[in-house]
């Protein structure tokens, strides 16, 4: 979330960015629930996905109430947005496994987590920014969403597969250990 105009007027830029920087990180709590059940799905491991599931949504509530505590009436939560984006999700899970490659779908799947990562913040500055600026509202849809599917291409070649590439050579060195913090504590896995 941008803080407003007034906000920013009133208290500065720094001052009102802090005061966003709470409000991100309540919803940066519920990207991760993409996650989770994108790795449960990927590994097979239904029970495991639905349990971090649960845990990620109780603590994106928890946290989005202590916000809501601190400042209230400004959380924006909709939870038929948030619901119906979890079931599209889900659903094309799903349909991947049925259906034969499709060449934009597999486009969009190859920069889904940076779009996915990058989306909000983004779209919702730049949408406010061009506005704000004079822009027709639907020229500056389609500017923010051609911007935001490019940085995430961008994202995806120069960062996502460089960092897919050496977390997967880990394990194809011979002798390979992975340390976890827990062993150097003496405690077992």
């Amino acid at each position: 979330m941008l803080p407003s105009p007034d906000i920013v007027a009133q208290q500065g830029v720094i001052t009102a960015l802090l005061w966003a920087t709470p409000y991100n990180m309540v919803f940066l709590i519920y990207i991760l629930i993409g996650s989770a059940i994108y790795r449960a799905h990927e590994q097979g491991r239904a029970l495991a996905g639905i349990v971090a599931v649960a845990c990620i949504f109780a603590t994106f509530i928890a946290a989005s109430r202590l916000y809501e505590t601190a400042y209230p009436g400004t959380i924006g939560f909709d939870a038929t947005n948030a619901v119906s984006a979890l079931v599209v999700f889900i659903a094309f899970l799903a349909i991947d496994r049925f259906t034969p490659p499709i060449p934009i779908a597999a486009f969009f799947a190859d920069i889904s987590y940076p779009l996915y990562l990058i989306h909000i913040p983004l779209s919702w500055f730049l949408l406010y920014w061009m506005t704000y600026h004079g822009l027709n509202g639907l020229y500056a849809l389609g500017l923010t969403t051609a911007i935001c599917i490019a940085l995430a291409y961008v994202l995806h070649i120069l960062i996502e597969r460089p960092a897919q590439r050496y977390g997967k050579s880990f394990g194809e060195r011979p002798g390979s250990v992975i340390v976890l913090p827990w062993t150097r504590l003496g405690m077992s896995e």
